[in-house]
């Protein structure tokens, strides 16, 4: 093989790897849009959310400033758990 015959192997393998390069970068770039959009929607969702949230804070202090409604509400969760914990007793004395 000549001189000119090897540059033009070395040049055409230059060309292949920066053609590959390309479209490694188009591909690339093609991703990060993607990821950019995405990042813009979770974005945009997080906002929403902290007005529900804000929203049923602001509901939840409504509820609250009625009187009693915390003591009651107290009450129910404190009646559930000794309901709950009556029916599992009364469930393993059954089975014995």
């Amino acid at each position: 093989m000549d001189e000119a015959s090897t540059l033009q192997l070395k040049g055409t393998g230059n060309v292949e790897g920066l053609m590959a390069q390309i479209s490694l970068q188009k591909q690339l770039h093609e991703q990060l849009e993607i990821q950019r959009k995405l990042q813009l929607q979770v974005e945009e969702h997080s906002r929403y959310l902290e007005v529900i949230i804000a929203k049923q804070n602001e509901s939840l202090k409504k509820l609250g400033a009625l009187p009693g409604f915390q003591d009651r509400f107290l009450q129910v969760l404190d009646d559930n758990k000794e309901r709950e914990e009556w029916a599992v007793c009364t469930h393993s004395a059954e089975h014995r």
